[in-house]
């Protein structure tokens, strides 16, 4: 191509001309191609777009040919394992599998290998009795040929009726959105290192129960997972774990046992009698805990627990054991205590710990509330910690507390507890109650219907706390002590004295 320009200048004018030579197109080749299809037998004749009369062949794959996983039932008649012939569906290898039905009958699922994913697309495993009585496990890990079968993972689907249990895996196991209702036993269950996520438990009707079962809804091995899953109605507790899990985002509503249980040896599959606290190290945050049988929470040594709430449990909303911590938790129409820490299980009666006085206890509580529950809002034995924590209107419903003579305090301790800056107010018994060595700085604490501060005797410091519409300020040693004024008790000071004021006396109307 050739390009000129003339620039002339005339009159105030430039003109500009611009000649373009013959532009030459035979060397370029451009990629568009021939539009015609190709004659038939020129390709494939899977890829033809047209078949022999000119029409265009269907192009839509089969779910075989798009998912390289093997179906369940399977239409091999060479497959009796997973084509339904035999009594279960049976996997003996590793790989992707998935249903393309629902299942109804009595024909679990069972697999025997390691590194399986059993995706239920959905579908359904329902128990229809052919005999008597409740069937097995409707999805159940088991040995493979070399050993545990482990890194199973079920996914998205439901499991309901009569069976005994619901979803059984192994170490490594992983239930994923999966919703498993009416099975008598566990709902959803995994061994180690498991775990469970966006799945639900309902368990089969109250009607007729025979009451509590030593299982879970849905419980994890040592190390697991639970998060963003909820049972409801289990026949045993809601959610239970092995020490040193996690669980999340997770709600326990109307079972027959606690709703959530963190402990070591627990009732798992294997070993269902088994019950023991220790070990626990177990973290639990945003959970709820509602109407169950037993308590809201039931905690090994060790556990953590952080904005969680407990009500209406028909005992303690959280029972907690020594070194454990409760964080922004709230407990509320319990018939026993609000929270309740101790150190040892009645299992370890024989322990040279049992005298509460002599253990480790060392709960800390940060945060929390207590309100209208039929017992105490707090009791712990001794090296517990309190800060910002409220206690109101505990004993005030006329029903039955968990105990009977148990006193209704804002919080009971025994000694060398600490509490700052918590708020007791409208308990029917007082306000706190203590024996010895305790340390009170700082507290609200009115309205009780007893005493603001009951203690067994002098040998404690408290100061600077504010009392007011009490039945009396302080009791020492069983002696009202208006003034205060006495051993590590500082005296009462009057807002409306003279200055110069006791910078750590104890404020009262």
């Amino acid at each position: 191509m050739k390009l000129t320009i003339d620039l002339h200048a005339s009159g105030g004018r430039l003109r500009a001309v611009a000649a373009i030579a013959t532009i030459g197109l035979s060397g370029l080749a451009f990629g568009q191609g021939d539009l015609t299809p190709p004659p038939l037998g020129s390709a494939p004749f899977s890829d033809q777009a047209l078949d022999a009369l000119g029409a265009p062949r269907p192009n839509m794959k089969t779910l075989t040919q798009t998912d390289p996983g093997q179906p369940i039932p399977s239409k091999d008649a060479d497959l009796p394992d997973l084509n339904g012939s035999s009594p279960v569906y049976l996997i003996t290898e590793p790989g992707h599998y998935y249903l393309t039905q629902n299942l109804i009958g009595d024909q679990p699922i069972i697999i025997r290998s390691s590194d399986v994913t059993l995706d239920l697309r959905g579908h359904t495993i329902r128990y229809r009795p052919t005999g008597t009585g409740p069937g097995g496990t409707a999805v159940e890990v088991g040995p493979g040929s070399t050993g545990p079968s482990e890194r199973v993972e079920v996914r998205n689907g439901t499991v309901s009726g009569d069976w005994d249990a619901g979803v059984v895996l192994g170490d490594y196991g992983t239930a994923r959105d999966l919703r498993v209702s009416s099975v008598q036993t566990f709902g959803i269950a995994v061994g180690a290192q498991g775990r469970v996520h966006h799945c639900t438990v309902q368990g089969p009707p109250i009607a007729g129960s025979a009451g509590f079962m030593p299982h879970a809804g849905i419980f994890g091995g040592v190390g697991s997972i639970i998060s963003n899953s909820g049972v409801r109605e289990s026949h045993g507790h809601g959610i239970e774990v092995d020490r040193a899990s996690r669980i999340v985002d997770c709600t326990a509503n109307c079972v027959l046992g606690s709703g959530f249980v963190a402990k070591e040896g627990t009732s798992s599959p294997a070993d269902p009698g088994l019950y023991q606290f220790k070990g626990g190290c177990t973290s639990i945050e945003g959970c709820a805990s509602f109407m169950n049988l037993f308590s809201g929470y039931d905690l090994g040594p060790g556990t953590t627990v952080v904005n969680s709430t407990a009500c209406e449990n028909r005992e303690m909303g959280f029972h907690l054991r020594a070194g454990s911590v409760a964080s922004q938790c709230t407990s509320r129409m319990n018939r026993g205590f609000g929270f309740l820490a101790e150190s040892e299980d009645p299992v370890d009666v024989g322990s040279p710990f049992v005298n509460p006085r002599l253990t480790p206890e060392a709960t800390s509580f940060l945060h929390c509330t207590a309100t209208r529950n039929f017992s105490d809002g707090f009791r712990a034995t001794i090296n517990s910690t309190f800060t910002h924590c409220t206690s109101d209107a505990n004993g005030l419903d006329p029903g039955p507390a968990y105990s009977p003579g148990f006193i209704c305090d804002g919080f009971e301790i025994v000694d060398s507890c600490r509490l700052v800056n918590c708020m007791a107010t409208n308990n029917t018994d007082a306000g706190i109650r203590g024996l010895e060595d305790n340390y009170l700085e700082q507290n609200t604490i009115h309205t009780n219907g007893t005493a603001g501060i009951d203690l067994a005797s002098a040998a404690n410091t408290v100061i600077k706390n504010y009392l007011k519409f009490n039945g009396v300020d302080f009791v020492v040693g069983g002696v009202v002590t208006p003034g205060g004024g006495v051993g590590g008790i500082a005296p009462v000071v009057l807002p409306s004295a003279a200055p110069p004021l006791n910078p750590f006396g104890n404020f009262a109307f």
